[in-house]
């Protein structure tokens, strides 16, 4: 049997193809490891809707500051504990430093990236 061309196949895909491409917001976990002195990741690229969540894996308080979002965040953490947020459509695209108020503080870089429309 002969198949025969249907315009509304062709019409359908192409309807399909100029849809716009809906990013789809992710969650990053960044540990704190306060006996190792280092953020895990330590560079972590984002973009708005993203949800980013600091877990405390070490065995003491952790004291950490985001700095430059849109203010200053200021977080404590115990062992064990978590503090979540999301990246808001207000913050710009840029570089923003996260760091350790301890001596020895380590640092870790949170990079908003702009989000992509087609």
């Amino acid at each position: 049997m002969k198949r025969m061309f249907n315009p509304f196949h062709l019409l359908s895909l192409v309807c399909a193809a100029m849809l716009p491409v809906i990013a789809v917001a992710e969650t990053y976990t960044v540990k704190v490891h306060s006996s190792a002195r280092t953020y895990s990741p330590n560079r972590l690229h984002v973009q708005a809707g993203d949800q980013i969540e600091f877990r405390n894996v070490g065995t003491t308080i952790e004291e950490l500051t985001l700095k430059g979002y849109p203010e200053i965040l200021q977080v404590s953490l115990e062992p064990g504990g978590t503090h979540s947020f999301a990246i808001d459509e207000s913050v710009k695209p840029g570089r923003y430093h996260f760091f350790s108020n301890t001596e020895s503080a380590y640092k870790g870089i949170l990079i908003v990236n702009p989000v992509m429309h087609n």
